[in-house]
Parts: C-alpha cells; sequence; structure tokens
C-alpha cells in the first residue's frame, strides 16, 4: 500500500535538479526515459535501507536520523517567511 511522505521544499527541488539533469543527457525524443522524482526516491530509500543493515553504516546513519529529527522539531509550527 503506497504512502505519502512530506519532503522539504529544499529537498524536493534538490531531487527534481536531480531528474532534470537527466533530461538534458537524453535525446529529446526520449526525455521520458528519464527517471521521475519517484524513481529517484525509491532509489534512495533502497539505498538508505541497504545502509541501516551494514552494523559499520548503521551507527553514523542513526545519529543522523536521530539530528535530522531534532532539526524538524525545532521547525514545528514555525511559519516560513516569504
Amino acid at each position: 500500500m503506497p504512502h505519502q511522505a512530506r519532503i522539504p521544499d529544499e529537498v524536493y527541488a534538490e531531487l527534481y535538479t536531480i531528474k532534470h539533469s537527466f533530461e538534458h543527457l537524453l535525446a529529446p525524443n526520449r526525455i521520458s526515459d528519464a527517471p521521475s522524482v519517484q524513481d529517484i526516491v525509491n532509489v534512495a530509500l533502497r539505498r538508505l535501507i541497504k545502509d541501516w543493515q551494514d552494523p559499520e553504516k548503521q551507527n553514523l546513519l542513526h545519529n543522523e536520523l536521530l539530528e535530522q529529527r531534532r532539526i524538524a522539531r525545532t521547525k514545528m509550527g514555525r511559519k516560513e517567511k516569504s
């Protein structure tokens, strides 16, 4: 069953930049062969899971995930200034 996740605007912009870079490498009639943002996210998630299963990488990933949660919590309830 698919689920949605919120992605910060700056992360989505980077994902779109990756997608766009593929489009520039392809012939105009092959642009649809470029990976979608969803394809890029799927590859990234598979890498995350693979890293989590590697005991040497898991500790670093654990710390990074806890730091991400801390940052997200500090931003909760804040309105972005335009």
